[in-house]
């Protein structure tokens, strides 16, 4: 389960890991024609992760049916995800080139980056506040770069899930993002049928190619279409990002941060799972994807939650403004409450279409690429995994500004249960 979370040092320093007695780490003694083949530049997006309000880190955990030790994992490390050359890289300045930072390969210890605390018996629910509350307070450290910026963390205690261990990942994001993360621990998994195979997912299943003169014509059309739409789609999105980043402001909601300062402030990261056979069971009875109904759900219970926020404020006779508000986030989110929960999945399907119509992400790429200082952390951020039967979403919230995000991880699943409730209501599924 991949977890995302902001972690910072205080005051903004990189010497929080010193807590963990880090040793100094010695570089390789390499040739000068030998360091220009093994070092090389970090990308602008790793670069982008270095910068004082995006200094971002990854932090996933794993569950485990059994418990974990040191030895083992340092074997499983050596065998596996130290092969990768980024996780035995040190992040150098080079002189010689305006002091960018650059990949250079180095000898590892691995007791710098393994920490086993402590931990005594407790019941599940401890346990379960235990792992959050660990997890939490590791958005409150750097690690330093003095050594490959990682670490792994073996908590051996039971949780209400069924785990017996965790082990916890933290890993600055100039290393890569959770998508490659993800592909690199299925990497390092084996098929349970057979212990010596990758992992494999079934492939889609291709239409079937019509042979006929009006098929092809209309096939054509439609293409042509597409294109045209998308380069209109395209236009309009990048007008509407360049007045957002100089002239467009959020609007002003108890989810927004007050000032910049959030960047540097810690997290409370949360999980909420939600059962696939109902996101599922939405899906195919409004004719929608997975991703409409999962971002239908949030839009939902972004707008329980914020009426809950406004109703505190009128209740408390506040002067703020009462009606319906609209977040930014990646996708734009309409806050209000619908007497149709299917509503909301009908606006995001539209909403979404016209978005996978567009080259948007591709020019959000190109801007992060040029323009290294646009985008900062945002107060709220939600993953969403699903394995198996289930769908979790997971909440890096700052406290500060969201003191209560198990009421917002309520919500969702409230919002899911609304929009079943309202399909079955109107029988969509039959």
């Amino acid at each position: 389960m991949e977890h995302s979370g902001v972690c910072v040092g205080q005051n903004g320093k990189d010497d929080c890991f010193s807590s963990f007695n880090v040793k100094p780490i010695k570089i390789r003694n390499i040739g000068e024609n030998e360091e220009e083949e093994e070092s090389e530049p970090l990308s602008p997006i790793a670069r982008m992760f270095h910068e004082p309000g995006s200094n971002v880190y990854i932090i996933f955990s794993l569950g485990f049916k059994d418990p974990l030790d040191s030895p083992t994992l340092k074997k499983n490390l050596l065998d596996t995800v130290l092969k990768h050359p980024r996780f035995t890289s040190l992040q150098i300045a080079d002189e010689k080139n305006s002091k960018e930072l650059k990949w250079v390969q180095t000898e590892i210890d691995l007791d710098n980056h393994i920490i086993v605390p402590k931990v005594g018996n407790m019941e599940p629910k401890a346990a379960d506040q235990y792992v959050e509350d660990y997890i939490s307070n590791l958005t409150k450290t750097n690690l330093s770069m003095s050594i490959p910026m990682w670490d792994a963390h073996l908590l051996n205690v039971k949780t209400s899930d069924g785990a017996v261990s965790h082990l916890v990942f933290r890993v600055h994001h100039s290393l890569g993002d959770g998508t490659s993360f993800i592909s690199l621990l299925l990497s390092c998994s084996r098929k349970l049928s057979d212990p010596n195979s990758l992992p494999t997912f079934p492939a889609p299943k291709k239409k079937p190619i019509s042979t006929s003169l009006w098929s092809r014509l209309f096939g054509a059309f439609i293409r042509f279409w597409t294109v045209l739409l998308v380069y209109w789609n395209t236009l309009v999105d990048v007008l509407f990002v360049v007045a957002t980043t100089y002239f467009l402001k959020d609007t002003q909601t108890p989810l927004k941060a007050p000032s910049a300062d959030v960047a540097f402030t810690s997290r409370r990261i949360v999980r909420c799972v939600l059962p696939l056979a109902e996101v599922k069971f939405i899906k195919n009875a409004t004719n929608t994807t997975v991703n409409d109904v999962l971002v239908a759900v949030t839009e939902a219970a972004l707008s329980r939650y914020l009426n809950r926020k406004y109703n505190e404020m009128m209740k408390k006779k506040s002067k703020a403004e009462w009606g319906n508000k609209i977040g930014y986030v990646i996708f734009p989110f309409t806050i209000g409450l619908k007497e149709n929960p299917l509503d909301h999945i009908r606006e995001v399907k539209v909403r979404m279409d016209r978005k996978k119509a567009s080259l948007e992400a591709k020019f959000r790429f190109f801007i992060a690429t040029v323009f290294l200082r646009f985008y900062r952390t945002k107060s709220l951020t939600i993953n969403i995994v699903s394995y198996a039967d289930t769908i979790t979403m997971v909440l890096a919230a700052d406290e500060t500004i969201i003191p209560d995000t198990h009421q917002l991880c309520e919500d969702l699943q409230e919002s899911l249960k609304l929009l079943k409730k309202s399909v079955l209501a109107e029988g969509l599924n039959n």
